[in-house]
């Protein structure tokens, strides 16, 4: 059973040897310096009347860890410990090499102990390992001509060091301890090697407990998160005092009402200890409903009045003011906040040169000039994750509440977007109401026309559409235009080449402009080339340009940004599927110039970047009745829905295109749409809609060209073949080949003939298939159409499959997948690895099936494809049970 014994106070001693574990020092070095230092400790203890037999010490390997007796006095210790342990060294130097001299770094405090059956144990030790870690400290040795650098805690140096009689505090340092979290001040010193006395380090902290200047507002409220933020601004304070330079930590830089100002303050509270001459604070107004920010003069005159200066004594010129200013500072460690700053030509005049100043700035400017002239760092600071959103809630309305109203919870949660103003916002009224269910603020919120303004409590520090007025206030012109015109295009972010059309500005002016807006956090470039814009700042900006734009205007935008993505859609599909049917499509409207893609790598990677952004460009179509959009968008991402295996996405667009096309009335579009639906409900699983667009479409295919017909017999065969109606497959499969050969179109001629091949073969007509497997290979090589060649050489892999012959199977399957891979087709590539592992099966490979398995399975998860991933899954159960 664990024993504990009641707590005592005890002088808590560590020691350290520097650089101990030097490559040079080799074990037979180590094992002489270990010798000395007890040596040296053991001698030292006595001389200080502490004997070293009556002492707990813990080996630490280059170091020691000692507990005094708790009747001995603690003055010795810093008396005339270090001193003796100073002589023994020095003499040891002497007498010894480079590779066994030691200097050594000493860490002193007292405390309460308790001993269980580990050993000493109390938060107080911790803590004097933390000041023997302390960067400072380390310095202090690295600079002396001495062989001993001690640190005494505030507490030791207080109660004391300040009362000897031996030694003088003057000759003290104070130093900032930021370890592991630990944030404290420590005094360091030289015994063999002395600081000069200097009393001004002893008058900033005699007998005050608080700080003479204290501007800081009150510490946020109910403050959460950050702690990411937290540990840089933190960590950024360790360097700069392991250095001994000025601090300024610019970029505390985000949009407005994301806590920029929460989190300066809270750090601060965090570390008061470190400045003990106080803290200067001054709100810029870079960024206010006053819109004009406060001067630099203005600032410097406040903190020298702040200082006591006779304004009589204050120059006329900003320079010869800033030079008074930081004169006053040069000797002080004070924590300087410069909050809301416009821009770096404000606060460089607010800078101070004392190495033991610290400058918190923050902005909606992203400082850059700061940073490039000061070396400041920059800490962005973003909206809340989820769960930090939530944490907020929880900390301001309590858990029950929100546990009570899961829905309307996720509901606030998903409306403000993890923005801390908002969610502010949200929470304070939820205080002031605290009888009304949550799912009415939700439903306040719920309407995007209306979300802005339920976030407006008519106060400007608890409305959103007020402090996001003060970044807008501030832009330019061209900013403001192209802000506005960012808020109403559809999509989840932008890239510049559609920002260009979007504006119909040349790109390398509007790209100069993105940037201004992302140096005002109003956007954000979130990946290299791509900018995208919180969506309560999108609502925002979006009802800025219903105020400044007639309708007209914002059709003009739009129709370009929308036909932009029409035409650059149906070019990508024609570098994915070149043969594809062919559709005829308008020109685009005045001013906007599709992108150029060069080969279907192109076309893949910029349908990966814009897919959600096309699929929101088609519903904002349809809202506007621009119905032939609404269906040549379809259109466009079919090719890459079919690559990719995104089934659900396909049915979507194509829904929405039916939508369009039945108001339209015309027969064409009406028949592809069924079409394509056929297809995408079929791969879907869901055989009774795929059924119902089947009809449909066949019912209109003599009102088309032979060229339509083809494609829509196409489909059916895919359909049938789905529903194991192999026959029926087969029969449409056929007429598909023979519309295609009348319509001249060799390619799709091929493909029919790979469906062919593939329904034959699995209705037992291997002969059958393999010659309409010839004769696709043969078209798809000779037009240079690998996919469709993979397509054929997984076809033959079933054949040699249903012939018995696994290792022929085997490698047609192995070069098909070689081939989708290198292609992108991963759909296809599922299809393919699930023939591979029944091939492994077959000659009796299990492991190798498994493999290919559970690779097809990860596939055909990620495509939603629940029927295909169910039957993989028990294929996958029977091999591990067999």
């Amino acid at each position: 059973m664990e024993r504990r014994q009641q707590a005592v106070h005890r002088t808590i001693v560590i020691v350290d040897v520097e650089a101990f574990t030097d490559q040079r020092r080799t074990t037979p070095h180590q094992l002489v310096v270990r010798e000395a230092l007890y040596d040296a400790l053991s001698q030292g203890f006595e001389v200080a009347g502490a004997p070293w037999s009556e002492c707990h010490h813990e080996d630490r390997g280059d170091g020691v860890f000692v507990l005094a007796p708790a009747h001995i006095p603690k003055a010795p210790f810093i008396e005339v410990l270090p001193n003796a342990l100073a002589a023994g060294l020095t003499q040891h130097n002497i007498a010894h090499p480079a590779e066994q001299r030691i200097r050594l770094r000493m860490a002193l405090h007292a405390g309460e102990i308790v001993y269980d059956d580990h050993g000493a144990t109390a938060e107080s030790v911790n803590f004097t390992f933390r000041l023997l870690e302390a960067a400072p400290l380390r310095t202090a040795l690295a600079r002396s001509e001495g062989v001993l650098a001690v640190i005494v805690s505030k507490w030791f140096f207080d109660e004391v060091v300040r009362h000897s009689g031996e030694i003088d505090p003057a000759t003290f340092r104070p130093a900032r301890v930021l370890v592991k979290g630990t944030s404290a001040v420590g005094w360091i010193w030289l015994p063999d090697h002395r600081y000069p006395a200097d009393l001004t380090y002893l008058a900033s902290s005699r007998g005050r407990t608080e700080p003479e200047l204290r501007q800081l507002p009150a510490a946020p409220r109910s403050f959460t998160g950050r702690a990411e933020e937290l540990a840089v601004l933190t960590s950024v304070l360790e360097a700069a005092a392991e250095q001994s330079t000025t601090i300024v930590i610019s970029a505390i830089f985000g949009t407005g009402g994301v806590g920029k100002t929460w989190l300066a303050l809270h750090w601060a509270y965090q570390h008061l200890d470190l400045f003990p001459d106080g803290q200067l604070f001054v709100d810029l107004r870079g960024f206010a409903p006053e819109g004009q920010p406060l001067s630099p003069s203005a600032v410097v005159q406040g903190f020298l009045d702040t200082f006591g200066v006779d304004p009589a004594r204050v120059p006329a010129e900003l320079e010869a003011q800033a030079a008074l200013y930081r004169s006053i500072l040069a000797d002080k460690r004070m924590l300087i906040v410069l909050d809301n700053a416009r821009d770096t030509k404000q606060v460089i005049p607010l800078l101070p040169a004392s190495p033991g100043c610290a400058v918190v700035i923050t902005s909606r400017d992203r400082l850059a000039g700061l940073v490039a002239a000061h070396g400041a760092r920059t800490i962005p600071v973003d909206v809340f994750s989820a769960a930090e959103a939530r944490e907020m809630l929880v900390t301001r309305l309590g858990a029950a509440r929100l546990n009570a109203e899961p829905e309307a919870v996720g509901e606030l949660l998903s409306c403000c977007g993890g923005f801390p103003l908002a969610l502010s916002i949200v929470a304070g009224r939820a205080e002031a109401h605290r009888d009304f269910p949550l799912a009415v603020l939700a439903a306040e919120l719920r309407d995007e026309t209306t979300r802005l303004g339920a976030l407006d409590e008519g106060d400007p520090a608890a409305s959103l559409p007020a402090v996001l007025s003060w970044s807008y206030a501030a832009l330019s012109d061209d900013q403001a235009k192209i802000f506005e015109l960012l808020g109403m295009a559809p999509g989840v972010d932008i890239d510049l080449t559609a920002a260009a059309v979007l504006t119909n500005l040349p790109a390398g002016r509007v790209s100069a402009e993105l940037q201004a807006l992302e140096r005002a956090s109003l956007i954000h470039q979130h990946v290299p080339g791509r900018w995208r814009m919180h969506d309560l700042i999108k609502l925002y900006a979006d009802g800025q340009a219903e105020r400044r734009h007639d309708q007209a205007a914002q059709d003009d935008a739009l129709h370009r940004f929308v036909d932009f993505y029409v035409h650059t859609a149906h070019a990508a599909d024609l570098l994915l599927d070149p043969d594809s049917q062919s559709i005829d499509l308008p020109a685009p409207h005045e001013g906007c110039s599709p992108r150029v893609m060069r080969n279907p790598q192109d076309a893949l990677s910029w349908f990966n970047a814009e897919h959600l952004n096309l699929i929101s460009v088609q519903q904002a179509a349809l809202e506007r009745r621009w119905f032939s959009s609404v269906w040549h968008l379809a259109w466009g991402m079919h090719a890459y829905h079919w690559w990719q295996g995104h089934i659900h996405s396909d049915v979507a667009v194509w829904e929405t295109a039916l939508t369009a096309v039945e108001r339209l009335g015309e027969p064409l579009p009406l028949t592809l749409a069924h079409q394509m639906l056929i297809q995408a409900y079929s791969r879907q699983g869901d055989h009774g809609k795929a059924l119902e667009h089947g009809r449909q479409a066949l019912a209109g295919v003599d009102d088309v060209s032979v060229v339509y017909r083809a494609p829509v017999h196409h489909a059916a065969a895919h359909m049938w073949a789905r529903q194991g109606e192999l026959a029926k497959a087969l029969d449409h499969a056929i007429q598909a080949m023979t519309f295609y050969r009348e319509a001249n179109r060799p390619i799709r001629e091929a493909w029919a003939l790979t469906m062919v091949a593939s329904f034959a073969i699995k209705l037992g007509q291997n002969a059958r298939g393999e010659s309409a497997c010839e004769e696709a290979l043969a078209l798809f090589r000779e037009h240079a159409y690998p996919v469709g060649e993979a397509a054929v050489l997984n076809t033959l892999g079933e054949l040699a499959f249903a012939n018995g012959d696994y290792a022929e199977a085997l490698a047609q399957f192995e070069d098909t997948l070689t081939l989708r891979r290198e292609l992108g087709t991963t759909y296809a590539s599922a299809d393919t690895l699930d023939n591979i592992a029944r091939t492994h099966v077959a000659l009796g490979d299990k492991d190798k099936a498994r493999e290919s398995w559970l690779d097809a399975l990860r596939l055909y998860q990620s495509q939603l494809r629940n029927d295909e991933s169910s039957r993989v899954q028990k294929q996958l159960d029977l091999l591990d049970g067999s």
